[in-house]
């Protein structure tokens, strides 16, 4: 058998080559799928970890002081061998896929940053003292660089019952510049709650002996808590009561780890029972090391982190530690988050890969086929000569093998090169099955070809009669399909995971057109040749004849075009749809075109001004906007929004956001009253009618912004506003509030703390350097970044990837289709250009012929595909839902994004793929033209 494979393919080079090639590609395109998708999932997993704040990417155990029975004794468990002891314990009950760097993980004893600092000289924003945090964390001198002074030194201070310890802490630059600290200052902690009136203990003092600085500002051992590294200006943690809410600062004070001993005590339960105060605790911070993570270690850490936080593991660890051990970690919510966006875009892209494999599938079948057919006349010889099937099935097998197995471990091992990543099991398994189908078509199709061995006859549609068994095979496969779809259209709603059905839908519709089309195709061919063959000339009848006696092996060619186009053109589609949902979005997101919020500070006027030179801007909109504000006669806050009618009229019609008229705004707003526009929610609970003539009488409701009272009737409601895209808003016309409230006549005007434009192509960049050195704090956002920003996720990345190229394989698989059902034909073809041009036609008179001849069938074919594509459509849209491929989890409403037909993804490909089907028509035309007529006029050729 050797020795026959290695003549077979000495004698047909070509053939050997071309399947070698076909076979590579097909295997590399099937590899680098899972190998893309898998290595895109564990990017995007690591993406999802990364980008979470430190903390929340932490599994952080703890316990406080009342779990500790005795904190200051000799074996208290606060001492920092026993810490790091029970860190080694922690760390080995840890287990992987929870990887954890020993050199990131921290541990100590700390406070909350409850307790204020009574000493003068400190900054205090709204005259409330500063809130500190005392920890004595372990390894402090690992991770600082020291500025000046000292470290904390490893001592211990008990005190006595007459004074209490002094200890000694680090602060760093930021804080030791922000609180007004230099190395020798002593702070003083009240020790009691800390806006609580009553006595309290005696302050604790606080010596600086020194200023640190992080040797790495980004590692998680400063990011976990960023209070560490610099302080904070925030709330006060007891409720303020009415009014604003007073800010005040919060910092931290490193102090050795001999002293978590003496923070639990001085700060303990004794004092928070009291005062009801936070209490210390003792903590061992795990950050995740994502560096070997990837999406199939998900699964598995969750249900780690499970036995950790609520199974045995955490009764393990509470029996070798602590009683009251407890376990945190915000890891669970990012891998929901990461599974919620995976499971949501899986559906959408198995649509596509399905289609290209399928259309993969059949090109090569159809090139087993080929080779049969070249071959009929060898492998009948073969058969004649008492080859048995079994037999003459193996010769070919191993003759197929030794090429198709080779060139698909070449196309697997270049997958693994673009993608080193990925899954090598799932891209074994895929790369296996090209081999398998390449190998196994050829030998297959000739034992079908074999089993009866019959006088050559011809295989066209009209003398071909299809068998019982093929009509009843037929049929099956046309209830199942029908039945499949009947069932998608019936359920139309997303199950949450792929779903067979949708995801072959498309396919299924192909191979149900496919079958009617080969069925009706021929009969209006033969009606259009009858008043054909009446005409003068014979190229017009011959190429209609011809055309209704398509060949019968020309179904596979005709699937593999129906599913490429219907595949193409639903990515197409897809992306389409996904382009139109992000901008969508975005421009929900921002509400114009770009918008320059002033973050709480008022803007000047040079700010509108500057953008309104920016190019690409059309109009600008000057709005004051307060959020979060209070109803009185409703529970619920409204955001106030106070624009100029004109502008903000004329902005929201042309960014579609909230259009309404300015001249009907002016009617309505004719008298004295406050009147306002309101969202439909504020409406509903106010009993307010959108139609104009309801007799509803509005009811009359107060918001208190932060330059008074006003008093707002609401006699208009609009779904949304440019100004506040999504909550609850009530829309006020400057000079409207100017006549209501003469005393705040100036502040819509002149001082704005939002402005929205709307254009096209804007600058970020550039708008951003321009308005920071007129309002630094302000924060410039435009549409176009706003879109970035929605798309970035390699989830949603990876899939367009993939669409975009599942559209160019499918085309360039149906072409390749079409390209094999002419070259299946070609001897034929050529033998009929040799027979004419004895008859007296001319080489332009054959090249008409065979395009006119294929014409009909492109066409028909291109025609039904895109019916095909539309119907395709219509049947998985339903079941598809792409807001999570276009924005990911930051939807502006939990409205799902249906697919929808788009023109141009619909024809681009109905019109290519033909044109190129066309052109390679054209091109064998002229090649077949070439030979001579007596290389086809031997004497025993077959028709």
């Amino acid at each position: 058998m050797g020795g026959w494979t290695r003549i077979r393919l000495r004698t047909a080079p070509g053939a050997a080559l071309a399947l070698g090639l076909l076979v590579l590609v097909t295997a590399f395109l099937a590899a680098l799928l899972p190998l893309a998708v898998s290595s895109g999932q564990d990017r995007a997993v690591r993406e999802t970890v990364d980008a979470a704040p430190a903390d929340d990417r932490t599994l952080t155990f703890s316990f406080d002081r009342q779990f500790d029975m005795d904190p200051m004794g000799e074996n208290s468990g606060l001492a920092p061998l026993i810490m790091e002891n029970r860190t080694r314990i922690i760390r080995d009950l840890t287990r992987d896929p929870l990887r954890t760097d020993p050199a990131a993980v921290s541990f100590g004893v700390r406070t909350a940053p409850y307790w204020p600092a009574s000493d003068p000289g400190l900054p205090r924003p709204d005259g409330k003292d500063p809130l500190l945090q005392l920890d004595a964390r372990a390894k402090l001198a690992d991770h600082v660089r020291l500025v000046s002074g000292e470290l904390p030194p490893d001592e211990r201070d008990e005190g006595t019952d007459a004074a209490p310890p002094k200890l000694r802490a680090a602060i760093t630059e930021a804080t030791a510049r922000t609180l007004k600290l230099h190395v020798g200052s002593v702070l003083h902690l009240r020790r009691k709650a800390a806006f609580v009136g009553g006595p309290g203990m005696a302050d604790l003092p606080v010596e600086i002996t020194g200023i640190v600085a992080p040797k790495d500002p980004r590692s998680d051992f400063w990011k976990v808590d960023e209070l560490l590294a610099k302080p904070r200006l925030g709330a006060l943690p007891a409720p303020p009561g009415p009014g604003p809410v007073p800010s005040v600062w919060k910092a931290a004070l490193l102090l050795s780890p001999e002293n978590g001993p003496t923070v639990f005590r001085e700060f303990g339960s004794d004092l928070g029972v009291t005062y009801n105060t936070p209490e210390p605790s003792a903590y061992w911070q795990l950050p995740l090391s994502t560096e070997q993570f990837g999406a199939r270690d998900v699964d598995p850490a969750l249900e780690q982190l499970e036995w950790l936080q609520d199974g045995p593991g955490l009764a393990e660890l509470r029996g070798q530690i602590q009683g009251g051990l407890q376990v945190t970690s915000g890891l669970p919510a990012l891998f929901a988050e990461y599974l919620t966006l995976r499971d949501a875009i899986t559906p959408v892209v198995a649509v596509t890969a399905f289609g290209v494999a399928t259309a993969a599938l059949v090109v090569l079948v159809m090139a087993g086929g080929l080779a049969a057919v070249r071959r009929d006349a060898e492998l009948r010889l073969l058969r004649a000569r008492g080859g048995s099937l079994k037999a003459v099935a193996a010769r070919l097998a191993a003759e197929t093998g030794t090429v198709s197995i080779p060139a698909a471990g070449l196309g697997l091992g270049v997958a693994l090169l673009m993608a080193p990543d990925g899954r090598l099991d799932q891209a074994l398994v895929c790369a296996g099955g090209v081999a398998v189908v390449a190998t196994l078509a050829l030998p297959l199709r000739a034992v079908a070809a074999l089993r009866t061995l019959r006088a050559g006859t011809r295989q066209d549609l009209v003398l071909a009669k299809p068998s019982r068994r093929r009509t009843v095979v037929e049929l099956t496969l046309l209830v199942v399909a029908v039945g499949a779809i009947a069932a998608v259209r019936r359920r139309g709603t997303d199950t949450g995971d792929v779903d067979l059905l949708i995801t072959a839908a498309p396919v299924l519709a192909a191979l149900i057109a496919a079958s009617l089309f080969m069925r009706l195709y021929p009969l209006p061919m033969r009606l259009a040749a009858k008043p054909a063959a009446r005409r003068r000339g014979a190229i017009g009848f011959l190429s209609l004849a011809r055309a209704g006696r398509t060949h019968a092996a020309s179904a596979l060619p005709l699937l593999a075009l129906l599913v490429a186009l219907s595949t193409a053109s639903f990515g197409g589609s897809v992306i389409s749809g996904v382009e139109q949902a992000r901008t969508h979005a975005a421009l929900r997101e921002i509400g114009a075109e770009a918008s320059i919020d002033g973050q709480g500070s008022l803007l000047p006027p040079a700010v509108a001004q500057q953008l309104k030179r920016t190019p690409g801007v059309r109009t600008v909109a000057s709005v004051r906007i307060e959020h979060g504000l209070a109803v009185t006669e409703a529970p619920f806050s409204v955001t106030l929004v106070i624009a100029d009618r004109e502008q903000y009229a004329r902005l929201s019609k042309e960014v579609g956001i909230g259009a309404h008229s300015a001249g009907r705004t002016r009617a309505e707003f004719a008298d004295v009253e406050l009147h306002a526009l309101v969202s439909p929610d504020i409406a509903e609970a106010l009993k307010l009618s959108s139609d104009p003539g309801s007799d509803t009488d509005p009811q009359t409701f107060g918001v208190e912004p932060s330059f008074g009272n006003l008093k707002i009737k609401p006699v208009g409601v609009l779904d949304r506003t440019p100004a506040a895209p999504g909550g609850s808003f009530v829309l006020v016309a400057a000079d409207m509030l100017a006549n209501a409230y003469p005393e705040y006549a100036e502040l819509p005007d002149l001082e704005p703390n939002l402005l929205l434009a709307s254009g096209s192509g804007v600058d970020g960049g550039a708008l951003r350097k321009a308005v920071q050195k007129l309002a630094p704090a302000a924060a410039v956002d435009t549409r176009t970044e706003a879109r970035a920003r929605l798309g970035r996720s390699e989830l949603q990345s990876g899939a367009e990837r993939l669409y975009i190229g599942g559209a160019f394989a499918a085309a360039g698989f149906a072409v390749l289709a079409v390209v094999l059902s002419l070259l299946q034909a070609a001897p034929e073809r050529k033998a009929l250009l040799a027979r004419l041009r004895t008859m007296g036609l001319g080489p332009a008179h054959g090249r008409r012929l065979l395009v006119l001849e294929a014409l009909p069938q492109l066409l028909a074919g291109a025609a039904v595909g895109l019916a095909l594509s539309v119907v395709a459509i219509r049947l998985v849209g339903p079941g598809l839902d792409l807001g999570a491929m276009a924005t990911a989890l930051h939807r502006p409403s939990d409205a799902p994004v249906r697919l929808h037909a788009d023109t141009v993804s619909l024809l681009v490909p109905s019109l290519t793929v033909p044109a190129l089907a066309m052109a390679a028509v054209v091109f064998q035309a002229w090649w077949g033209w070439r030979k001579r007529a007596t290389e086809e006029l031997k004497a025993g050729d077959r028709e």
